[in-house]
């Protein structure tokens, strides 16, 4: 069996005030955000818009974050200001081993496509 899934790209990356979201919630998200620390978790079926917000959200952050990285599989949008690591099995590079790479290039800001395991869990949690 295959699967495969196909992004409209045309209109690029959404700004997040297309996202749909009401103004309170908007502003909630904004806020959290903004915040110097923390972590925020996307989740929903698929479809559900989970890439679109992340992908807005972590736009909207390049001007004024500093260094932001992403591990992905596979990288669905390629951004200009991100630096993006895509996971590769044959060479070694899965969400856990990734996420302990990033953390020596010291980010202010990681996002982190997929938590498909524990071990993707706790590096998260406590990357170091």
């Amino acid at each position: 069996m295959m699967v495969v899934r196909i992004l409209d790209r045309s209109d690029g990356i959404l700004k997040m005030e297309q996202l749909g979201l009401e103004p309170d919630t908007m502003a909630t998200w904004r806020q959290l955000l903004g915040l110097p620390f923390g972590m925020l978790l996307v989740s929903g079926p698929t479809g559900s818009g989970k890439t679109t917000t992340l992908y807005s959200s972590v736009t909207d952050l390049i001007d004024n974050r500093g260094n932001i990285l992403t591990i992905e599989d596979p990288i669905e949008y390629r951004v200009e200001d991100l630096h993006q690591i895509e996971v590769n099995r044959q060479a070694g590079i899965d969400f856990p081993t990734g996420l302990k790479a990033i953390m020596r290039l010291d980010p202010d800001v990681i996002l982190v496509g997929e938590i498909r395991d524990v071990e993707t869990a706790k590096t998260a949690v406590t990357p170091r």
